[in-house]
């Protein structure tokens, strides 16, 4: 952040690729973290952590805490404690102060999702807003359209700059929250092997925004945003 706050949200599937790029991008020297955010609890999302917890000395730990029956979730958890990091429990309408006119908002799960299902884990995933001046990123994880009309509802102004395809695109693209959000950029993450499912995102995407603004990691590898709050810079791995 503009302030040097250094936060990481999900650690992806891998164990060890979220530590090997942090180790990239932070100085050799480095080896703190303000705080890890984990949206929810599944494997892709969850499976870098431990070993970026085990390197790292992480101050923050951001989670909702929705993540019923996981035998990962509990071994994280267990984990954290030992870190001895603070352990947030994340909810709708909670608002992190970074300094430096830079915000990030909980948009999703509200209050009421604190008893869910293994089912709806996807849907009560954090959604949270990264405001940097006048520049948002939207990044409602693995919302699928459920969750993203909740975001919607109990946030009407979603526009944002930057928008991450919920749940890697596919199927879960609401037009009512991708209308919302407005963006100038939407980044669709996803494996190359999920490059056809991509191509149907782009597809749905194309028909809303300029084929230039739509970005995938599977053609274009790690994608890094930069900005001063006014303007937007952008740089791709290939």
């Amino acid at each position: 952040t503009p302030n040097g706050h250094q936060i990481l949200i999900d650690g992806g599937q891998e164990p060890y690729k979220a530590r090997l790029y942090l180790g990239k991008k932070m100085p050799f020297w480095d080896y703190t973290l303000d705080m890890v955010v984990l949206t929810h609890s599944h494997e892709d999302h969850l499976g870098g952590l431990p070993q970026v917890l085990l390197k790292y000395k992480v101050d923050y730990i951001l989670d909702s805490h929705l993540s019923p029956g996981s035998y990962s979730y509990e071994k994280w958890q267990e984990q954290v404690k030992a870190e001895k990091a603070v352990d947030i429990r994340a909810q709708d309408g909670m608002i992190i102060d970074l300094g430096n006119n830079t915000l990030l908002e909980v948009l999703h799960p509200p209050e009421e999702s604190k008893n869910t299902s293994a089912a709806d884990i996807d849907d009560n995933a954090l959604a949270l807003r990264l405001t940097v001046g006048n520049i948002r990123f939207l990044m409602p994880s693995d919302n699928r359209v459920k969750g993203q009309r909740e975001t919607l509802l109990n946030h009407p102004d979603l526009w944002s700059t930057v928008l991450a395809a919920p749940h890697h695109g596919g199927d879960s693209l609401d037009p009512l929250f991708i209308k919302a959000a407005s963006p100038s950029a939407v980044i669709v993450s996803a494996s190359f092997q999920d490059k056809p499912s991509q191509e149907r995102t782009v597809s749905k995407l194309a028909e809303r925004f300029p084929q230039s603004s739509i970005l995938t990691t599977s053609q274009s590898g790690s994608i890094e945003f930069i900005t001063d709050g006014e303007k937007l810079w952008m740089r791709t791995e290939r």
